[in-house]
């Protein structure tokens, strides 16, 4: 009887051990759904370096891939995907706050940073292209190097890019980045209907156009903030008239 006992504990230990291994090199959070974003982050044994890049912004290409996953584990929304990967992103997001003095203000940043990005995807059209995650496992990894800013602010200004993701992020300063958010989300369907263009896509050709540019980083900076300032003041001007 004895035996038999011992044989079952050292069994049930075991299945215990293996749900830990797969659970804690994926960071899966074990309270969700997570049978294909599990399998998904086989290719990343390293999530603190390849979900959030240097410069605090989500990783677009793992993005994609992350929230594909979410999909087919059966959350749907926007909204219930972006919960599902922060919760996943529990140890990455720590990993990197705690190397700032005020982590609950990166943390907001990161969580502004994901559902962001999450809007962008789903402007690109993603949520209704979502293809079933693959993964092609590696033998080696080499572990890239996450610098350490001097401070944070020093990531969100001089070293951001100035593409429309960063400004979202701040590289131009909280005041643009909510210009920019507005233009965005505005729903100008009646004025496009009406001949004008759209101010989405306005905007994003002049950003795309003015990072072509070979002029300085503060060209390019005060170049973008007075097309944002100008887009944004059209915006103003035909909300005005819905």
């Amino acid at each position: 009887m004895n035996k038999h006992i011992k044989i079952l504990f050292f069994g049930m230990l075991i299945g215990v051990s293996s749900v830990a291994v797969a659970i804690m090199p994926f960071n899966v959070d074990p309270q969700v759904r997570s049978s294909n974003y599990s399998n998904f982050m086989r290719q990343y044994p390293y999530p603190e370096y390849q979900i959030i890049t240097p410069n605090n912004m989500i990783n677009m290409d793992w993005l994609r891939g992350a929230a594909a996953a979410v999909f087919y584990d059966g959350y749907t929304t926007d909204n219930d995907i972006a919960m599902v990967l922060w919760r996943h992103m529990t140890n990455v997001v720590n990993f990197v706050a705690q190397r700032y003095p005020n982590q609950n203000e990166i943390k907001t940043r990161l969580w502004q940073a994901l559902t962001r990005s999450i809007d962008e995807l789903r402007r690109q059209g993603m949520q209704q292209q979502q293809v079933r995650p693959t993964y092609t496992p590696s033998t080696s990894y080499a572990v890239p190097q996450r610098p350490l800013p001097s401070t944070p602010s020093a990531v969100t200004t001089s070293t951001m890019p100035l593409t429309k993701e960063g400004i979202l992020n701040g590289a131009l300063g909280s005041t643009y980045a909510a210009k920019l958010r507005d233009i965005l989300n505005y729903n100008d369907a009646r004025s496009i209907k009406a001949g004008l263009i759209s101010l989405a896509n306005a905007i994003t050709t002049d950003i795309d156009n003015i990072n072509e540019e070979n002029t300085s980083r503060e060209t390019k900076m005060a170049d973008l903030k007075r097309r944002i300032d100008a887009i944004h003041a059209k915006m103003v001007q035909r909300r005005a008239r819905d």
